[in-house]
């Protein structure tokens, strides 16, 4: 930059050190807040399916009350009401997870046995023969 100027001026050689100094910052500016808005939308969470209460209970009467194995296309038509895909694979993992449905190459079962069903069996008692 020296060699450019024929008479050393101070004054110049600062003020273009400065549009230098302030265009370098400018695009060091503009490329970190372009790169910090990138990965914002890059960790923004997907939006989750999350069923309310009564979401859950009205596909865990539907599948039981069915009493047989249902295909999800199946289990969407039987539901009274519209549910989302996802929010519909979300219940059925749960389901599954606290033992009360299980996955068949046919569909979803119901296989959730209350408390007072257990009891009854189980007061019969067997008999060996």
């Amino acid at each position: 930059m020296l060699e450019t100027y024929k008479s050393f001026d101070l004054s110049s050689l600062m003020n273009d050190y400065y549009v230098l100094k302030c265009r370098y910052i400018y695009i060091l500016v503009s490329i970190s807040y372009i790169l910090i808005t990138m990965s914002q939308l890059l960790e923004q969470p997907k939006p989750i399916h999350s069923p309310t209460l009564d979401t859950v209970q009205m596909v865990e009467d539907t599948i039981r009350d069915a009493k047989e194995v249902l295909s999800v296309a199946e289990l969407k038509r039987l539901l009274p009401r519209k549910v989302n895909h996802n929010t519909l694979k979300v219940i059925l993992a749960y389901l599954q997870k606290s033992g009360k449905v299980e996955f068949t190459p046919d569909g979803v079962v119901w296989i959730f046995a209350p408390k007072e069903d257990i009891a009854a069996i189980l007061s019969k008692g067997r008999t060996w023969n």
